[in-house]
């Protein structure tokens, strides 16, 4: 072949960008394809435009964010079908999952489709497109045991996402997790107390422990250990500074956990607490298995055991059947629980899920304007809270330059509030003093604070 003809893929090692879309695990999942992908002789790019295989990692559980991901893959197409007819396009994660070998009719320059309990195979699958040209979709169940969590390509050297478990047993009625991540899996705590390790000898700092229900931990394992216990072994692991959990569920925290936040040194004072909705029946409904006073009773719990705690939570608007008063209900939850941050969505019938074949008899006014409402009331509330910082001084741990400007730096309290200050390149991955000097909604504008 005359050399001005030659694929140039043929002349140089390929090149991947990932787009991630979703929650945490999401997050990690891509570092762990990152690390697959470079085992398999490509390299990361810098930017999508000049890659030569692009993986997009999909989000089912909200609309919109499938919706982000198959814009994306329609531009994606048409640049490949108009200029770079050798791009080889991969979709993975929860949409993947649900919609499985169809993404493959639907879109014919889509190459490979990989569901989220076979991501270990995403790497054989992507290079058999390169070489071969070919195009696979692979959404069996598989146990992901060979997955090598140690060998993540990991986005931040200071913190990192340790998975515990995987998939969900709770059905909510909303949720489409547990059809498309599948039952709930403990990994063994060996493993992960090692994983844990490693990370902290590479020079990571803070971890997050990850599970769709993650202080549902043990069910299923060998040896008897709940979500405490392990949280008793991560923190043994010598030079840890921080330890994060997501996501909890309210039925499942008692008072061995709370003790745990409360006793364990390095476990951060901050805790996402979904409630999704203030009202017993729409709680019902969903089959969340708890009702507002159990919850309220929680967050008494909490904040007696554990003062200062920060609290964020996930709520859902405009759930089929759901009243102006119960709404109203929402927000009071709202207005007592005073959270430090909430995520807040228009709920959209997820296929498959049981909520799916109720009548979605909210108008879609309705829905955006409560929304608007509760939006407009958490800023008023985590600006109140934030202000009331101004003038404190609190312990951040020093990641780096800020992603919206890069002559600030950046850094989380252990409350989870994020915090924005003078570069200080020197102190990266280590614990800071800052003084808060302002406030936003979402952030604290800080400085570093002199020694004491």
């Amino acid at each position: 072949m005359p050399p001005d003809t030659m694929n140039h893929r043929t002349m140089r090692t390929p090149t991947f960008f990932i787009r991630t879309y979703g929650c945490q695990m999401n997050e990690l999942d891509s570092e762990l394809i990152a690390a697959s992908l470079v085992e398999h002789d490509l390299c990361p790019a810098s930017d999508i435009e000049q890659a030569d295989v692009v993986v997009i990692n999909t989000c089912t559980v909200r609309d919109s964010a499938e919706r982000k991901a198959r814009g994306l893959l329609g531009l994606l197409a048409r640049r490949k079908r108009e200029r770079q007819p050798g791009l080889v396009l991969a979709m993975c994660g929860c949409a993947a999952q649900a919609r499985g070998v169809g993404l493959l009719d639907e879109v014919p320059e889509l190459d490979v489709v990989c569901g989220t309990r076979r991501i270990d195979r995403l790497a054989d699958l992507v290079q058999r497109a390169l070489e071969r040209g070919d195009r696979t979709s692979d959404v069996a169940d598989g146990d992901l045991a060979d997955l090598r969590f140690e060998a993540a390509l990991r986005s931040s050297r200071v913190k990192a996402f340790v998975s515990v478990m995987r998939g969900c047993d709770n059905y909510c009625t909303y949720c489409i997790v547990p059809y498309v991540r599948g039952r709930e899996v403990s990994r063994p705590p060996d493993g992960i107390v090692d994983e844990v390790r490693h990370l902290v000898e590479r020079g990571v700092r803070e971890v997050t422990l990850l599970g769709q229900n993650v202080n549902a931990y043990g069910r299923g394992l060998d040896q008897a250990l709940d979500f405490s216990g392990l949280l008793e072994r991560v923190c043994a692991v010598p030079n840890l500074a921080r330890v994060r959990f997501v996501t909890s569920h309210p039925k499942d925290i008692g008072d061995r956990l709370i003790d745990a936040i409360a006793e364990l040194g390095p476990v951060c004072e901050s805790l996402h607490f979904p409630a999704q909705s203030g009202s017993d029946r729409i709680l019902a409904r969903m089959n969340r298995k708890y009702t507002r006073g159990q919850y309220l009773g929680l967050v008494e719990r909490l904040r007696d055991r554990v003062p200062g705690i920060a609290l964020s939570t996930d709520l859902i608007v405009g759930f089929p059947g759901e009243t102006d008063d119960e709404f109203a209900e929402t927000v009071s939850l709202v207005e007592q629980v005073r959270y430090d941050s909430a995520f807040m969505f228009k709920y959209s019938p997820r296929p498959g899920t049981a909520a799916a074949d109720l009548d979605d008899d909210v108008p879609l006014t309705v829905k955006k304007a409560r929304l608007q409402h509760l939006l407009r009331l958490q800023d008023e509330i985590s600006l109140a809270k934030n202000q009331a910082l101004i003038g404190r001084r609190m312990e951040v741990l020093v990641e780096g330059p800020s992603r919206k400007n890069a002559e600030r730096y950046t850094g989380r309290t252990r409350c989870n509030r994020i915090a924005v200050f003078e570069p200080c390149p020197d102190r990266v991955g280590q614990l800071a003093l800052v003084e808060v000097v302002d406030a936003t909604p979402h952030t604290l504008h800080a400085r570093l604070a002199p020694p004491a």
